[in-house]
């Protein structure tokens, strides 16, 4: 969701593409029938050609996150503007501020450094926020409660 700035699932209409791949080899490779759950009409009118890729769909925080931690001083924003469907150099820019915010790096920008707790989630190599929360456990001295909340 481009305005909250999380991943979710909400009800959407698959690409003709999906539904095409969906139908598998029926009429591809033998003769078939393939019963679908939604008319021709809507097929035409609010299926998409294709998907928008999952970097156009989500937000980038973790990918910023493993790149900065792979690239060590390389710009990440020039590698991810470099990509077939690049992102919107605003939905760069507010992945590195939430980074910022949620204290993985020291500035909200290609400059920044990853800090302990950014290094941390990386090497945890689970949910963000669920890493900040392991993290912030150890640093209270009450890992174990942390991660049983965590898991």
């Amino acid at each position: 969701n481009k305005s909250s700035h999380r991943q979710q699932l909400i009800p959407t209409w698959i690409s003709r593409a999906s539904a095409t791949q969906r139908a598998g080899r029926t009429g591809r490779v033998r003769c078939g029938n393939v019963y679908r759950l939604y008319s021709r009409d809507a097929y035409n009118e609010y299926f998409a050609s294709f998907e928008a890729g999952e970097i156009l769909r989500s937000p980038l925080d973790s990918v910023i996150l493993n790149l900065r931690d792979m690239l060590n001083d390389e710009p990440v924003t020039e590698i991810l503007l470099e990509c077939l469907e690049a992102p919107d150099l605003s939905t760069i820019e507010r992945s590195f501020q939430s980074l910022h915010s949620s204290h993985f790096i020291s500035r909200p920008d290609d400059e920044g450094e990853i800090t302990s707790l950014g290094k941390l989630v990386v090497a945890l190599g689970i949910d963000l926020k669920l890493g900040a929360l392991v993290g912030l456990g150890i640093q209270f001295g009450i890992p174990a409660e942390s991660i049983e909340l965590a898991g």
